[in-house]
């Protein structure tokens, strides 16, 4: 299993999809008790958002800054350089690395 060091925390990362438009989500669990640390994603279908096959949108801001650096670092997500934005905050589109 792929880990990413996120914050204080030493995490797995697991990858699901979104029931709503079957995107890419990203969770990581703590590898110490299991608890969930975070999701590194966001769903934006009600926005009109749904990303590129093999695509997701990183949620790095508030409670998640620098889960973009902890992912890319762990070889997880490559960053195309776009961002969309919606309401005051933008995601960054990023091709996911693992299955």
């Amino acid at each position: 299993m792929i880990t990413a060091k996120f914050k204080q925390w030493s995490c797995w990362v697991k990858l699901e999809r979104y029931p709503a438009d079957n995107s890419i989500a990203i969770r990581l669990i703590d590898e110490n008790d299991s608890s969930p640390i975070a999701i590194a994603t966001v769903c934006l279908i009600q926005h009109g958002l749904t990303p590129p096959e093999g695509h997701c949108y990183i949620k790095n801001y508030s409670e998640n800054k620098g889960i973009l650096d902890a992912l890319t670092e762990a070889g997880v997500v490559e960053p195309t350089g776009e961002t969309v934005s919606f309401g005051y905050v933008e995601a960054h589109v990023c091709r996911v690395l693992i299955d």
